[in-house]
């Protein structure tokens, strides 16, 4: 056998070698990238399941290797943005990552309720005035009597200083739901602050009358008075309603907050222990938790 064909038959036995490792080494990024996917899916099912069951570092763990690998899953982003807010960070920074996943969620899926409801509650409390108006305006179009986000409109125009239509938006409040609580309060604010404390006071007083027993409306007439700069009506008040049973979790919640706010440090810590043990709620259960370790 010639050299040069002995030089061919070797180069033909190497090329088919390469050929069949390149081979083998495809079938093995492909099956990995198969083992990778499955991870990435059970990371997704387990991560919902946790969230489900209040499991909520252990869901948040799981939604951050999912979106690792797919960044553009609205559903899940979503379902992220609800760990995250539970699970506090310095700064109140845990809020600020709710709300960028869930402006993430809503351009990849626009119109979604859920995470339009969600965001509409955080910008609330924090966040851009502008962009809680324009959502809140976006939800009216479609509902003109819907009663959060009248209230959020309301909170907007407020903080943007524009307190004539603030305070038009909160009366609405008032004629759509008379017995909203938290509309109560931001209409409370709205007229603090426009220097109307004389009507404040009078809209309370009037709310407590009509509702007598109702811890609810004394919490209002105690935040009345404390808008009103008269601090020992307004603690007077407060332990009155904190001594009542409140009627669910959500305005327990309030109650510990407005007591927090003027200073009755005693009686929101004994709200908490109370309501923790009777209703079970898990953000009170981490509440009361993060009040025992500071």
């Amino acid at each position: 056998m010639s050299f040069r064909k002995k030089k061919r038959r070797r180069a033909l036995f190497l090329f088919v070698l390469l050929a069949a490792l390149g081979g083998v080494l495809s079938g093995l990024c492909f099956l990995r990238q198969l083992q990778v996917e499955r991870f990435a899916l059970r990371d997704r099912a387990e991560g919902r399941a946790a969230l489900e069951a209040g499991k909520y570092l252990e869901a948040l763990l799981c939604f951050e290797r999912y979106l690792n690998r797919h960044p553009d899953d609205a559903e899940v982003l979503y379902w992220f943005s609800q760990v995250r807010r539970r699970l506090p960070l310095p700064g109140r920074k845990h809020i600020d990552a709710a709300i960028q996943a869930l402006c993430l969620s809503l351009e990849l899926k626009p119109g979604g309720a859920d995470a339009e409801r969600a965001l509409l509650e955080l910008l609330k409390g924090k966040g851009s005035s502008i962009e809680l108006l324009r959502l809140a305006d976006d939800l009216l179009q479609g509902e003109p009597a819907d009663t959060e986000a009248l209230k959020a409109k309301a909170i907007a125009l407020a903080r943007l200083s524009r307190l004539d239509d603030a305070l038009a938006t909160a009366l609405r409040v008032d004629d759509v739901a008379p017995y909203d609580i938290e509309g109560h309060s931001i209409l409370f604010s709205i007229l603090a602050k426009l220097g109307r404390t004389g009507e404040l006071l009078t809209r309370a007083e009037a709310l407590q009358k009509a509702h007598a027993g109702d811890p609810r409306f004394e919490v209002l007439l105690g935040l009345a008075n404390f808008l009103a700069k008269d601090r020992e009506k307004a603690r007077t008040w407060m332990r009155s309603a904190a001594l009542k049973t409140p009627p669910d979790a959500t305005f327990a919640k309030e109650l510990v907050d407005q007591l927090n706010t003027i200073g009755l440090f005693d009686e929101s810590l004994s709200l908490l222990e109370k309501m923790t043990e009777s209703h079970g709620d898990r953000e009170l259960r981490q509440a009361l938790i993060r009040r025992l370790w500071e």
